[in-house]
């Protein structure tokens, strides 16, 4: 079951749990019942090292307790906290001496889950998915079943017969939760005014079983979702990929008629440091089209207008390599299908102090994409 959890470590009336939903930890020791140690699990990521950690504590009496890490894996703000796992807060930057470890006042019998940044898992999009469910031109498939059976939601808002389309996606890479909290931003925006032109089809949770698992994600061994997306010549996109959902994103979008004009893959970057610590598509500006410069400047003003949005400037909105139609990718491989613009979005994991990062604030520069995707979408007159 899903509700299950595991004590990964248990000192007196102390103890460290597990196992849940999104959880991710390793190496915990415990020297004494105010001491904790730990470390991210990079499970089978290609990396020796990655940064995502999640895990709840339990106490029975009042204590203050250290928690620390050998590397630093704890952001600006803190810790994300919560009391049941669903509304989460930032812990505060007072709480931490440095980027390796954290300090928490438990009261007795206090039951309480930190994280690297905020999650968000298969029960949070449920939540949002209820919200929605009722509205018109607001649909849900089941895209494939993954390698662990877990049915993969697909989400299409607006005509379906429609001849221009909009493709989405999130969780690529499983441990980047802040993309989820800014797509389910962008779906709710256009749930409550459904396109009457075009048609959005959106896949939530790409990496399923590895946000359940809590897994990195991110160089997953032999290569992660987000590099299964054909060879890197651009020629053999007719090879089979190695997991269940992104062999069903492939088919799903050669069987789209018409015209995608948008693919949008929301994702989340390296923990902190620039460009990390702001939105910027993945793409170095020679290599930003035309047709990415006009969304991303009309982005650019919809952050504007748009309340409780983290901001987004275009003049520095593309960094870093992102592949265009020679890549594995999902968005080189929507390139290659003739997208007029196909761009991951990196939604940061913490801002900056002026342009600080909440789950509020992803949900606003979802928002925000929204009206971008509206205006880069409709016809030029």
């Amino acid at each position: 079951m899903d509700s299950e959890t595991t004590v990964l470590a248990e000192r007196d009336d102390l103890r460290v749990v597990g196992g849940y939903p999104g959880a991710n930890a390793t190496d915990v020791t415990m020297e004494d019942d105010r001491t904790v140690t730990l470390a991210p699990d990079p499970r089978d990521a290609g990396h020796e090292w990655f940064f995502y950690w999640n895990v709840t504590v339990e106490s029975d009496a009042e204590r203050t307790v250290d928690v620390s890490f050998d590397r630093e894996v704890v952001g600006p703000w803190g810790p994300a906290v919560s009391r049941d796992r669903r509304t989460w807060s930032w812990l505060g930057s007072d709480a931490a001496d440095d980027h390796r470890g954290f300090r928490y006042e438990f009261g007795a019998g206090e039951r309480t889950a930190f994280a690297f940044s905020v999650p968000y898992v298969r029960a949070d999009f449920e939540r949002w998915w209820t919200s929605v469910e009722q509205h018109e031109r607001v649909h849900r498939q089941t895209l494939t079943t993954t390698a662990n059976g877990r049915p993969v939601p697909l989400v299409q808002i607006g005509d379906l017969t429609a001849d221009t389309h909009v493709l989405g996606a999130c969780r690529h890479h499983a441990c980047e939760s802040p993309a989820s909290y800014a797509l389910e931003g962008w779906l709710g925006a256009l749930a409550a005014d459904p396109p009457s032109e075009w048609c959005a089809h959106v896949v939530p949770l790409v990496d399923l079983d590895g946000v359940y698992r809590g897994d990195q994600g991110k160089s997953r061994l032999p290569h992660d979702h987000n590099r299964d997306y054909g060879r890197s010549n651009g020629v053999l996109d007719d090879i089979e990929p190695l997991y269940p959902t992104t062999a069903a994103i492939k088919r799903y979008v050669r069987n789209i008629d018409g015209e995608v004009a948008l693919a949008l893959d929301f994702h989340s970057p390296y923990k902190w440091g620039d460009p990390h610590d702001r939105v910027f598509f993945a793409c170095s500006p020679e290599d930003a089209t035309a047709a990415d410069r006009r969304f991303a400047r009309f982005l650019d003003e919809a952050c504007d207008r748009t309340d409780d949005a983290m901001a987004f400037a275009a003049d520095a909105g593309f960094a870093e390599p992102g592949g265009r139609s020679a890549g594995t990718t999902f968005t080189a491989f929507l390139d290659r299908a003739g997208a007029t613009s196909s761009r991951t979005l990196e939604v940061p994991y913490f801002g900056t102090e002026g342009n600080r990062a909440t789950p509020d604030r992803w949900r606003g520069l979802g928002r925000a994409t929204d009206r971008a995707t509206r205006q880069f979408v409709a016809p030029i007159e």
